[in-house]
């Protein structure tokens, strides 16, 4: 699970058309979730080395909709899925495709 998105990098101005988002921790905690992506050049480069970090955190109503104790209740989701759910929500990641 990861999203597709073009970035241009922040500090060397390179263009990454098929950049690779993936989400590869959260932390939650009372009230918070912190989430750290890391994005790769394309997903062919998944394993190797990382590009970019954009680490985020969801706090109050945000966190409450896609963190909450009840989003978890019957065991139909995971901390990781609702954090690319979180995500797509952010206008950086308007467009993103599943993949």
């Amino acid at each position: 699970m990861a999203l597709e998105k073009a970035i241009t990098h922040k500090d060397n101005g390179v263009a990454f058309l098929m950049a690779y988002h993936r989400v590869e921790i959260v932390t939650l905690t009372k009230g918070s979730a912190q989430i750290a992506v890391r994005v790769y050049g394309s997903a062919a480069v998944k394993d190797r080395s990382w590009v970019e970090a954009r680490d985020k955190l969801v706090t109050g109503a945000d966190f409450t909709t896609y963190f909450g104790d009840l989003v978890y209740v019957g065991g139909t989701t995971n901390p990781i899925r609702q954090a690319y759910l979180w995500l797509k929500t952010l206008p950086e990641y308007a467009g993103a495709l599943d993949v």
